[in-house]
């Protein structure tokens, strides 16, 4: 699938994917050869301190031994948004007017104040007469600051898309017998959860949920009356933690499962086929008890995401200490992978 917002793209030995998130910097290095591809660098930074962002990037690159200028990026969030749209059989030039056109009943901002892309997925499966198409739209001024960032990094914006499309490529060369399967990603960081449902490489529904591991932090320290650091470590600590605090976590959850039940319930009625399989990743996943919480309401098996389950590793690379970021590299990795 064509990547929305992509620009300047280049021919390239290797590639690099940054993911910038609120609580950590991700990025990785891929290098491809003919239809191969192995990974060649990797790093996080911790960022919650950091009042320079484009220097804590340029030192992640140092750390992290990557030397190219050249980098791909993603968005996520209220500044950008996917829809699928039914629209008569037409050619591309034609689907663009129509878009266009109404632009304003599909964005939650001014068309004239957004970048606009679409990819023109197929046949609706209840009338051959009409298409799905697959639109993403940006806030210019969210996009255009992301690109600022970048090259006060000194770096160069190559392709930009979604995180949750990232997260749709490091799934698809990890996991590839599961074309046929109907999945749900899910990844959830600190600020933001992204959700996507796709079945063979195609996404059906796309949806960025304002929840993650700071809406935990702050109703901790709302309900328990304690201070950011202590709700942080209280957190990190739940094996051991009251059922009170686990009430008051399955509280906070309760906002992420109605945007998960919205999104199947969609594809479903949409298909009349069933979810069969939740990948899930992010720093947020690795909450104590989430997995068997999710599992136990959706009645489905929660399967972490591996995004080196298939991408082999350059021998210098420590296999222990790159398994330990696997839950945060998901959406970088795919980045990585994009590439004309």
């Amino acid at each position: 699938m064509k990547s929305p917002f992509s620009f300047l793209k280049k021919k390239a030995k290797k590639t690099v994917g940054l993911d910038i998130g609120s609580y950590n910097l991700k990025v990785a290095e891929i290098k491809k050869n003919a239809d191969t591809c192995m990974l060649t660098a990797v790093g996080t930074k911790d960022i919650r301190q950091t009042t320079d962002l484009p220097g804590a990037i340029r030192q992640l690159f140092e750390e992290a031994k990557i030397t190219s200028k050249d980098v791909n990026i993603s968005l996520a969030g209220e500044g950008v948004v996917a829809r699928h749209l039914s629209l008569p059989k037409m050619n591309e030039e034609e689907v663009k007017k129509a878009i266009m056109y109404k632009l304003e009943d599909h964005i939650p901002f001014k068309p004239e104040d957004a970048y606009v892309d679409f990819h023109i997925v197929g046949e609706e499966l209840s009338s051959k007469n009409k298409i799905r198409v697959f639109l993403v739209a940006t806030r210019k001024d969210f996009l255009d600051s992301r690109v600022e960032l970048i090259k006060k990094a000194g770096l160069n914006p190559q392709i930009i898309t979604m995180d949750t499309l990232a997260g749709m490529n490091t799934f698809y060369l990890n996991y590839p017998e599961k074309t046929q399967t109907n999945i749900t990603l899910l990844n959830i960081g600190d600020k933001t959860s992204n959700l996507l449902i796709a079945r063979e490489k195609t996404p059906y529904f796309v949806r960025d949920a304002r929840f993650g591991g700071e809406s935990v932090t702050a109703l901790l320290q709302s309900k328990l009356a304690l201070n950011k650091e202590e709700a942080e470590a209280l957190k990190h600590t739940l094996k051991n933690a009251s059922a009170e605090t686990y009430r008051i976590i399955k509280t906070t959850i309760a906002t992420l499962l109605n945007e998960i039940f919205v999104s199947i319930d969609f594809f479903e009625n949409l298909t009349e086929q069933k979810i069969e399989e939740v990948y899930l990743s992010g720093g947020t996943a690795q909450l104590f008890g989430l997995t068997e919480f999710l599992s136990g309401y959706l009645n489905l098996e929660i399967i972490p995401l591996n995004p080196f389950k298939n991408l082999p590793l350059a021998p210098y690379l420590n296999k222990e200490d790159i398994q330990l970021l696997a839950p945060y590299l998901s959406v970088a990795v795919g980045l990585a992978l994009e590439q004309n």
